[in-house]
This record gives structure tokens, C-alpha cells and sequence, in this order.
């Protein structure tokens, strides 16, 4: 039996499928958008082989993947991913492939939007909540007249909770609208506005937080950030295409690793090193840009560069040492005494 399975790598416990089948004398063949050396051992050994793409989205290479697979061992008798992102990715290849062990493309509308899912319930006497499909302002008005608050509002077809509203209240609807006309304009336009009007801002969506710091975050972390934007606005303008920026998304999946010596990622220029690595490269040239600045810029770089030098200096080695044991216990005691210094 020759199973494909779509990302086996992430999320990462998602190599036990495979795993699992292979235990079972199943030839699983994986296609990813992770360089080889960089899936892990664990996800490597899970699988009889697995074929690199730069993008899952790019279905071109996608396609080919299958193709080669199909050559080299027969029929394919599954595709799969466990993941519903890849669903309609799956679909289209079992039917342009003939595989019959699943959903193909016709079948979509009745598992991706809720409206189809709804239809086919009420086709079965089976009561659903009642529902307006987004169109008109007067006619979401309309709705929730006849409905009451709350309302719940969220894509037709999405996965998961993403872009998912409660509105309670008159207030909360119009600020709903407002910002799904604004995100609309945004997913349609964004390349034209940033050439047009450039950069309006630049936000930080993730950071380093550390508990054992008065207010949760370390100065210095704040202040490499700084440094770090203010270094990447100075470095040369450098032209990145599509597929860097689809495999600069999965380096930052991969980086969400404890371990970053044996992580691997891949630069533009196709070198595969580990996350500590290539942060120590970055890191290296930032130190030269600074080089004749006071000495206190130095003291940060060189604060970052010991969390990658040695695992120890991290934050999160630091809280599984103090409070591995009685967790809760332990947490609640610094919760209390971060209260006390705020009440002082």
C-alpha cells in the first residue's frame, strides 16, 4: 500500500501517522516544504521517502511530487494530511489523480463552508443555528433585528477560530464592519498601497517574554529590537521573491523548536544551517554595524548572542529548571511578589 501524506512534519507530532503506518509495512511517502535536513530525525525515519517543495501552495510542484511518486512505486492508494488546511490541496490531487479513497474537488463545498454544511443538515431534520451569509449592511441589520444579540460572525469557509467575532451589541457590529471593509481592501490592494505609500509601520507580533523580570519583558530584549530594526533599515535593499517569503514562514515554524542547534533552516541563497547558527550570523554582522557605538549597544548584542551560545542563558531553560517542580506552587508565589512590587 503506498501512502502520501502532505506535511508530515508540522505540526510536529503529525510524524506518529506516519509512523504508525510505516510499523504496519505501508511504503509513506511524505511531501514537504522543509528541506530534508531539517524535518527532524523522528519525521525522516517515519517515512520510506519524502520530496521537497518550496511551497505546498504551489500546486505545479505539488503535482509533480505525486507524479514522481507514482512512477517510482505504482498506485497511490491515499493522500492525507490529518490537517484541514490542506483539504482542498488533497481533494485536487485525488482527482486529477483518480483516487477514490476520499474527497475530491466536487465534494468540497459540503465540508469547507458552513452554508453547504448547514443545507446538508437541514436536508437530514437536523436543527442548526440560524444564519445570514454576509452581504449588505441593511441586511445584517436585518438579521440581528429578527435574531437579537449576541451574534456570532465568521468566515463561510475558514479553519479553526481564525477572523471569528462576537458582537454583543450595536457598537460591536459597526466596528466589525468597519474592519472587515478595511481587511477586504487590505487582502486585495497590499502590494500596490506598500509601493504607493510605503511603510506606515512596523509591528512587533511576537517576543521573548521572560516572567523572572519585574514586568515580564527584559529591558535589553526591547532594546535589541530597536537595534535589530534599525540594522535591517539600514542593510542594502534586497529583492525577495515569493518562494522566500513562503520559506521565510516555514523557517519561522521550524525555529518554534527547543532545541535550536539541531533545527534547520533555509536561507534565500539555498544554505540549510541550524537556527543558532544563522541567529549567530545575524548577530555577528549587527555587531560589526555597531561596532563604534557606545558600549552599552555592544552589551545587548553580546546578552542575545549567549542565549544562542549557550542553552542555559534562554529564558525558557531557566523557568523548566526553577520550576519543573510544584509548577503551580512556585508560580503563584512569583505572581504574588510581582504584585507586591507593583502595589509598592
Amino acid at each position: 500500500m503506498n501512502v502520501i501524506f502532505i506535511s508530515p512534519h508540522f505540526p510536529e507530532h503529525f510524524y506518529n501517522f506516519c509512523d504508525r503506518l510505516k510499523n504496519l509495512g505501508v511504503n509513506v511517502l511524505g511531501i514537504g516544504d522543509c528541506p530534508y535536513d531539517g524535518i527532524g530525525d523522528n519525521c525522516r525515519n517515519s517515512l520510506t521517502e519524502y520530496y521537497y517543495v518550496s511551497s505546498l501552495e504551489n500546486y505545479d510542484e505539488v503535482f509533480r511530487a505525486v507524479a514522481f511518486f507514482s512512477f517510482k512505486y505504482g498506485k497511490i492508494d491515499f493522500i492525507d494530511s490529518q490537517n484541514e488546511y490542506w483539504l482542498e490541496l488533497e481533494a485536487r490531487l485525488r482527482t486529477d489523480f483518480n483516487i477514490t479513497t476520499g474527497f475530491k474537488t466536487e465534494d468540497m463545498e459540503k465540508v469547507k463552508y458552513k452554508s453547504k454544511m448547514k443545507a446538508g443538515y437541514e436536508a437530514a431534520n437536523v436543527k442548526t443555528a440560524r444564519y445570514y451569509l454576509v452581504d449588505t449592511f441593511e441586511g445584517c441589520e436585518a438579521f440581528i433585528a429578527r435574531v437579537g444579540y449576541p451574534v456570532v460572525v465568521k468566515p463561510d469557509n475558514g479553519v479553526g477560530a481564525s477572523d471569528t467575532w462576537k458582537l454583543n451589541s450595536d457598537d460591536e457590529f459597526w466596528r466589525f464592519w468597519e474592519t472587515k471593509a478595511e481587511k477586504q481592501y487590505i487582502g486585495e490592494n497590499v502590494l500596490s498601497v506598500l509601493r504607493s505609500d510605503g511603510v506606515d509601520h512596523i509591528e512587533l507580533r511576537m517576543f521573548d517574554l521572560n516572567p523572572l523580570a519585574s514586568c515580564g519583558v527584559e529591558i535589553k530584549d526591547v532594546v535589541f529590537a530597536q537595534l535589530f530594526l534599525t540594522w535591517l533599515a539600514a542593510a542594502p535593499r534586497q529583492s525577495v521573491s515569493v518562494k522566500d517569503q513562503v520559506q521565510a514562514v516555514q523557517n519561522f515554524k521550524n525555529a518554534a523548536h527547543y532545541d535550536l542547534k539541531t533545527v534547520k533552516i533555509a536561507a534565500p541563497d539555498g544554505r540549510v544551517s541550524s537556527v543558532a547558527d544563522a541567529a549567530l550570523d545575524v548577530l555577528g554582522r549587527m555587531r560589526e554595524f555597531y561596532r563604534d557605538f557606545p558600549e552599552e549597544v555592544q552589551e545587548v548584542i553580546h546578552f542575545e548572542t549567549k542565549k544562542f551560545l549557550d542553552g542555559e542563558n534562554r529564558y525558557a531553560w531557566k523557568i523548566r529548571k526553577e520550576f519543573s517542580e510544584n509548577y503551580v506552587e512556585k508560580g503563584l508565589e512569583l505572581a504574588k511578589k510581582r504584585q507586591e512590587e507593583i502595589d509598592v
